[in-house]
């Protein structure tokens, strides 16, 4: 099974999450490792509607995605490579950003509540 785009499918557009920065900050030095802080934003890309033109050919850069195994990932399509984040060895904190809330949570939880607000607004 190939991964797919997790994006919000309404009747004449699809709304796709993209990544639109990923901001590290050195946070502290122990034991030679330099530990970061990660703020991950992400936005909704433009919405699409072209659907006869498949989206990967007008739009590169990092993307929400469900993978195989069912598990949201940030993907990106320009290098085809997932940019697992959460498994860094020098994270110290981890946030999530989408427009002006933070969540300091899981990505899946993070698209979760994200996707709840986007019912709940439409």
């Amino acid at each position: 099974m190939d991964p797919k785009y997790l994006k919000i499918a309404t009747i004449d557009k699809d709304i796709y999450f993209h990544i639109t920065d990923i901001k590290k900050y050195h946070q502290y030095s122990a034991h030679g490792i330099d530990f970061h802080n990660y703020h991950v934003i992400i936005t909704e890309l433009h919405i699409y509607d072209e659907r006869t033109k498949p989206f990967e050919e007008k739009y590169g850069g990092l993307f929400l995605y469900i993978d195989e195994n069912k598990q949201i990932r940030i993907y990106d399509n320009i290098k085809k490579e997932y940019f697992d984040i959460e498994t860094n060895e020098d994270i110290n904190e981890l946030e999530y950003y989408y427009y002006d809330k933070k969540y300091c949570d899981s990505l899946e939880n993070v698209v979760k509540d994200i996707l709840l607000q986007f019912v709940i607004d439409n």
